[in-house]
């Protein structure tokens, strides 16, 4: 079943200094259990915020579609 995530309450508020408190947060997290709010697992983001990282960090070919050039 599809949550409206418009419609989500009691998201937390995030503000990470490094990397490495992402990997603190994450990992703290994947140990005990969580609640999921939107639509998505906690692999399914970490998943997403690892492309990316990947993406902003590493030489890439790959190519925009013309209209976001």
């Amino acid at each position: 079943m599809s949550v409206k995530t418009t419609k989500v309450t009691g998201r937390r508020q995030l503000e990470f200094q490094d990397c490495q408190q992402v990997l603190d947060d994450v990992r703290r997290l994947a140990s005990r259990p969580h609640r999921q709010l939107g639509n998505w697992s906690l692999g399914e983001i970490c998943h997403h915020l690892a492309k990316g990282f990947d993406m902003a960090t590493e030489p890439s070919n790959a190519q925009f579609p013309w209209l976001l050039r």
